[in-house]
């Protein structure tokens, strides 16, 4: 299992990929998903179909030597389809913008192999990571939002968003407000003094 680590990458709704850390450049909330990459494939069966999905690179158990991080799979083991490529070019956003506490979701801009029973598209996925702050990892459903499109939907603590005191309260601006009152404090001190 070889991680690939990649530059920071700039991702659509002021969020920022570093490969498993993904943090929203407004309010200073992130989110590390190293520790929900697990060794035994998460799996989720729906009919005749069992979806497999890790975090952080490829599946344990490879979908015809892909390195992507999700497939569907006929009776466990028959491989059917990669829903992307790899683990990365990773679209980031709340699950709700105005209750960033739901959790994140992750969208792959990267395709996966061609949808069964449509050559000229491709899979794609979507991880949708809910907050729950009582469970470590477990996929809660799976949704087809269409033929070939994917949501497989997790309940984690990891999905949670973790925030940074430390750039919530101390922005630029904060610094110059602290500045200010210390002087004038200092202002008023000096004077009282004298």
């Amino acid at each position: 299992n070889t991680q690939i680590t990649t530059s920071p990458i700039v991702t659509t709704n002021n969020f920022i990929q570093d490969f498993c850390y993904f943090k929203n450049s407004n309010d200073g909330n992130y989110f590390d998903l190293r520790n929900m990459r697990s060794s035994l494939d998460y799996k989720f069966t729906m009919n005749y179909y069992t979806f497999k999905a890790n975090f952080c690179g490829g599946l344990v158990e490879k979908c015809n030597n892909s390195d992507s991080p999700a497939a569907f799979f006929h009776s466990y083991t028959m491989c059917l389809g990669a829903l992307t490529t790899t683990w990365s070019d990773i679209s980031a956003d709340y699950i709700d913008s105005e209750i960033p506490n739901n959790g994140l979701k992750l969208i792959f801009k990267n395709t996966g192999t061609a949808c069964t029973g449509n050559n000229n598209t491709n899979n794609s996925l979507m991880y949708t990571i809910k907050c729950d702050q009582n469970i470590d990892t477990v996929i809660e459903s799976v949704r087809k939002i269409n033929n070939c499109s994917y949501d497989i939907v997790f309940v984690s603590k990891y999905g949670c968003p973790n925030s940074n005191i430390f750039s919530k309260y101390f922005k630029p601006i904060t610094y110059l407000y602290y500045i200010f009152i210390i002087f004038f404090i200092y202002i008023t001190l000096f004077t009282y003094i004298n």
